[in-house]
């Protein structure tokens, strides 16, 4: 026990001596750890910033190629298309997402009233193809399945025959199979065909035409590329050889010949192209065409034989007319023919199957017919010309089958002695009557246009041949009638009858029809029309059935027009409507347009309505219907409308203007009563009139300038001060109305500068009182005139006639006047009516303007510029004219005015643009120009601009603040409660006042003089630093001060913070958030220094550390304090002094 007691004697000693040290070394180590965790956090945030750069420079390089390789979403390149290989490694395979056609597809076609009606599953093709069957178009081309882009075609003559290589490019336009034509008919394949592409193909022969035929097979837009190897047969003689070949038509085309001759006489026929003959270094010649198609025949001969010996070939081009009128076909071939040798006169013409050779015109004859009625042929004798040529004209008849089923063959007309491929010409069709024509397909025939001196009415078609033989069957039927309609239906409700007009518009194309049917059940029909069209003695209704008979057959396009309706009782609320159906080969989707009376609201049942689809209407429309309308468009067979009735009262709205003029004598009162009435027509008009009002002999009420009289003496009401007026009006009254009153009263006796307070009673409506009121008085003469009370809210702005406008949002029944006469010398003070100050301060500069509007009887006024406002910058406008600058020496402004009247106002905008100070801290002295004389200031708008980063930390201390607080999404922000708008307004100088730049403006205002004032303007940096180092001082003084850490002293801290946002409370959260950085650093301050400290420090407990608690386990020892240290040492005498006393 006594080495116990020696050791804490020791330990309390080391502690007493060397107090002053530790206490030092503590604040040491609270440096060093607070360095430490500065460092720290430094390296932490330059750690993420480094990272973040990396990421960034990592990242978009990547972004970049990503965007510039990959395609589009829902879109897959070729190359991915055809060559995708699965993912391998950590690659992620990405599927790009199909985009699909959302199913029907909807278009929007204008219907009559000009709006847009949508058609589902009605496509565009659908659309072009019904006009073309009403204007009796044929059927639309479509685009071929493929396209022969480029033929390449070689020869080479060996002995009697040609050596060809024939190299065919298909582009392919649709997937699957598709077929293309090569004609080649003459030509021997002697090597299999040879294929490249991306799919299959098939060569066989049609055996309609003896011609090859290539069949493909692959996707859209896919090349295909043939190579045929044979060799055509020629035909040689002594003098010439002959090649003829039958090309298929391709978009670009090549052909060579080569040929052992040197320099030979060649002739091409049919001629598109001159053909061109290049020599061979090895011999011979090659024939080249470019462009040919079609049966072609080259013939070549020897240099010294000459094109016209080699050429001496008859031909024959034909010009044919086919009228086909349902019983009979007639067909007027007329031949010209060429290159006659001299011996042909007589000439043998094959003529179409069926066919009866009516006439042949001169100078021709007919020799005889022969041949079998499949087979006809006619001999002619023709007259041949020196020119070696001859004209011929034929006209045959051929049986037509009216039923479709048997074909009739158009051409032919094959001559002999003439050979195949020189013989082409062109036919024409026409047809008379109510018929049609149809082929299938124009084999080795081309449809083409026909002469302009040929094109009448009845044309069909016209086609040409390029050679013998020719063959075009076609089939002859009745033209059907096609009826198309276009419904729209008008249903008008009204008390006791549904009205229906129909309005169908309808097309009818090919055979005139006679009459039309519309199932129109639960309707009773007033009138069909148009009367000029329809048989109006022959319409009958039965059975639900409507047929309306027309005067004659009619086709084309008109509109018929059904009125009609039916009876409903007037209690009835459920409506039930059944729409009309018209039978017709294509009816287009109707529209519905329901309407009711005014007095009647209806509310449609969607679940019991049955194919109707709601649809908005236009402005045409809903000007047109009266009350309330619905609009729908039918999407079904046996449309239904079933809707709710309800009857509505009378509702009126009701808005008063009045403007009251004063003068010395009178007191002239005009009112406008505008009236909206809802529902129910009004056809009286009531009034509460005054009974002074009514005994003025001006009294008046007008609607439309048409005078009202009541038809009865008017009553007196309850109060005995009012009088109830009751009028018809000459026109009801259905939505906007207005209604003019116009009386007089005397103006009482006015003493000078004396205040008469006078009441002016107003006329009011009835039943419906106005929902506001607006005011305007205008005063005239020495009179000036006030409103009294608070009922009545000045309007900003006015007018130069001097007057002045007051509204009232509840229905005063007087304008409370005071009536003041001024003296003569007091008529010639100016008057301010509006004053506007802009102070805009950006970085260097600071621009001043202020502008007036006022009235002033006098040639000049004169201001007073202060001593702040420098005069070298100053600009002045009056009225939009520059005025002079110039000041005197007492710095007095001298402004002329433009015209003398009391009552004339004027604009002035005095504009100073000087250099700013360049203080921290900036006051800003707000001193405007003041007038001289005998001037009145109605009142003042003050407007502050300042830059981003600046702030307004003492404003102008008299002047009303017209700022409020507003939430940015970050912080409190201040933003002026007068929108610029109504200020330029109430200034009246839209075209001279500028509209500040920065968006930071703040407003203040005044009434009367405005007076000197200063504002002070601070950088938000300076700011934040002047507030939260405050803050931070006294945060860092509660932590390290322990006498400061009293209740007293924080209470009175928190009443002075109180009573300066109280006293202050516009500039309260400006302060509160420049203090928030101090208050952070504060409570980040006492953090650091419980986490550095780590120290536990007991006194005794008159200490400053506070007092030992009753129940505590610590003991007091003397006065003296106990440090134990976190230290290891420190922490071995703590256990052996906690040891030492738990033994003792």
């Amino acid at each position: 026990m006594k080495r116990e007691s020696q050791d804490i004697v020791a330990a309390i000693q080391s502690a007493s001596g060397t107090q002053g040290s530790l206490r030092a070394e503590r604040n040491n180590v609270f440096s060093d750890r607070l360095c430490k965790v500065f460092g720290a956090f430094a390296k932490f945030n330059a750690a993420v910033a480094v990272f973040v750069l990396v990421w960034i420079a990592a990242d978009v390089p990547v972004s970049i190629a990503r965007a510039q390789t990959t395609a589009p979403q829902g879109i897959v390149e070729p190359a991915q298309a055809n060559n995708s290989q699965p993912a391998t490694g950590g690659e992620k395979e990405v599927r790009p997402r199909r985009i699909e056609e959302i199913s029907p597809e909807i278009f929007y076609l204008e219907n009559e009233a000009g709006s847009l009606v949508p058609v589902p599953g009605f496509r565009y093709r659908d659309f072009v193809e019904l006009l073309r069957v009403r204007e009796g178009l044929p059927p639309l081309p479509q685009a071929p399945d493929a396209v022969l882009e480029r033929l390449d075609v070689r020869c080479s003559l060996e002995q009697k025959r040609a050596e060809t290589s024939v190299v065919l490019s298909v582009q392919q336009s649709r997937p699957g199979w598709v077929r293309v034509p090569l004609a080649l008919g003459a030509m021997v394949i002697s090597e299999s065909p040879r294929y490249q592409g991306q799919g299959r193909m098939l060569v066989d022969v049609e055996d309609s035409q003896r011609a090859y035929q290539v069949w493909l097979e692959g996707k859209s837009d896919t090349l295909h590329e043939i190579t045929l190897k044979g060799f055509f047969p020629v035909d040689g003689a002594a003098s010439r050889s002959e090649l003829s070949i039958d090309l298929p038509r391709a978009t670009a085309s090549f052909f060579e010949l080569t040929i052992p001759e040197s320099a030979p006489s060649v002739v091409v026929r049919p001629e598109f192209l001159a053909p061109r003959i290049e020599k061979r270094e090895e011999g011979g010649s090659r024939i080249v065409l470019v462009g040919q198609s079609g049966p072609t025949t080259i013939v070549w001969g020897p240099p010294e034989s000459g094109s016209q010996n080699i050429d001496a070939l008859p031909q024959a081009i034909s010009e044919m007319v086919v009228r086909i009128d349902g019983r009979s076909a007639v067909t007027e071939a007329s031949f010209s023919l060429t290159q006659l040798p001299a011996t042909r006169t007589r000439l043998e013409v094959a003529l179409p199957a069926n066919a009866l050779l009516r006439r042949i015109k001169p100078p021709s004859m007919l020799v005889e017919t022969k041949g079998s009625v499949s087979h006809p042929i006619a001999v002619i004798d023709l007259v041949r010309t020196r020119d070696a040529s001859a004209q011929m004209t034929l006209e045959c008849e051929s049986p037509v089958d009216p039923t479709g089923k048997l074909l009739l063959e158009s051409l032919g007309f094959e001559i002999s002695g003439i050979p195949a491929w020189r013989q082409w010409g062109r036919m024409s069709v026409y047809v008379e009557g109510d018929w049609q024509v149809d082929w299938d397909g124009t084999g080795r025939n081309r449809q083409a246009d026909p002469p302009a001196s040929t094109r009448r009415e009845g044309f069909v078609a016209a086609f040409e041949y390029d050679s013998q033989p020719a063959s075009l069957p076609l089939r002859v039927r009745p033209r059907g009638s096609r009826v198309v309609m276009e419904p729209e239906y008008r249903v008008d409700v009204g008390a006791t009858r549904i009205s229906l007009n129909a309005r169908l518009r309808t097309a009818i194309r090919g055979a005139a029809v006679s009459q039309l049917s519309i199932a129109l059940e639960g309707w009773e029909v007033d009138d069909v029309g148009p009367a000029g069209l329809i048989d109006q003695s022959r319409v009958s209704l039965e059975d639900g059935m409507l047929e309306i008979p027309f005067m004659q057959p009619i086709s084309g396009d008109f509109e018929i027009e059904i009125r009609g309706g039916r009876s409903i009782e007037r209690e009835e609320t459920r409506l039930k409507i059944s729409l009309p159906e018209p039978l017709a080969d294509l009816v287009s989707p109707a529209v519905l347009l329901v309407s009711s009376a005014s007095d009647i609201e209806l509310s449609p049942d969607p679940d019991a309505s049955h194919n109707l689809v709601r649809t908005s209407q236009n402005a045409q429309e809903r000007d047109r219907m009266v009350g309330s309308s619905l609009s729908y468009r039918q999407e079904g067979p046996r449309g239904g409308f079933e809707a709710t009735r309800r009857f509505l009262t009378r509702r009126v709205n009701t808005t008063l203007s009045a403007r009251i003029v004063v003068d010395p004598s009178t007191l002239l009162v005009e009112e406008v009563i505008r009236l909206n009435v809802s529902h129910v027509p009004l056809e009286t008009l009531e009034l509460i009139v005054p009974v002074s009002v009514l005994e003025s002999e001006a009294f008046e009420v007008l609607q439309d300038d048409i005078p009202l009289t009541p038809p009865a003496a008017p009553t007196m009401d309850e109060s005995s001060e009012t009088i109830r007026w009751k009028a018809p009006l000459p026109r009801p009254i259905l939505g906007a109305g207005e209604i003019r009153i116009r009386y007089e009263i005397s103006t009482p006796e006015l003493p000078v500068r004396t205040t008469v307070a006078e009441d002016v009673a107003l006329v009011l409506p009835a039943k419906e009182g106005p929902d506001s009121i607006a005011l305007v008085v205008q005063s005239q003469g020495s009179i000036a005139v006030e409103l009294r009370g608070d009922a009545w809210k000045r309007e900003l702005g006015g007018s130069g006639d001097g007057s002045r406008s007051w509204l009232s949002s509840k229905s005063e029944t007087v304008v409370p006047l005071a009536l003041v006469a001024q003296a003569p010398g007091e008529l010639g003070q100016t008057v301010i009516e509006a004053s506007l100050f802009e102070t805009q301060l950006s970085k260097n500069r600071r621009e001043d303007s202020f502008f007036y509007r006022f009235s002033s009887p006098a040639k000049s006024v004169m201001l007073r510029i202060p001593l702040s406002i420098d005069a070298e910058s100053l600009e002045v406008t009056l009225d939009g004219n520059a005025m002079s600058s110039v000041l005197d020496e007492s710095r007095r402004l001298s402004i002329d005015l433009a015209e003398v009247s009391p009552r004339r106002e004027h604009f002035l905008a005095i504009r100073v643009n000087q250099p700013r100070g360049k203080w921290l801290i900036d006051i800003a002295r707000i001193e405007p120009p003041s007038f001289e004389g005998r001037v009145s200031v109605r009142r003042f708008y003050f407007e502050l601009s300042l830059e981003p980063g600046e702030h307004l930390f003492i404003g102008p201390s008299r002047w009303t603040n017209h700022q409020r607080w507003t939430w940015n999404g970050a912080l409190f922000e201040r933003s002026s409660d007068v929108t610029q708008k109504s200020i330029l307004e109430w200034i009246g100088g839209q075209s001279e006042v500028r509209s500040p730049t920065s968006p930071h403006r703040l407003t203040y205002s005044g009434v009367g003089p405005s007076e000197t004032t200063s504002v002070v303007v601070l950088p938000t940096w300076l700011m934040v630093l002047i507030i939260s180092g405050a803050v931070l001082a006294v945060g860092l003084g509660l932590v390290y001060l322990p006498q400061i850490r009293s209740v007293w002293f924080v209470l009175g801290g928190l009443a002075v913070c109180i009573l300066s946002g109280v006293i202050w409370p516009n500039a309260a959260p400006l302060l509160i958030q420049a203090a928030l950085p101090g208050i952070f650093l504060s409570l980040l301050s006492q953090w650091l220094r419980g986490r550095v400290t780590g120290v536990r420090v007991v006194e005794s407990r008159s200490g400053a550390f506070g007092s030992i608690g009753v129940g505590s386990s610590t003991r007091e020892v003397g006065r003296e304090q106990i440090v134990i240290s976190a230290s290891t040492t420190s922490r071995e005498h703590g256990s052996n002094l906690s040891s030492s006393r738990s033994a003792s």
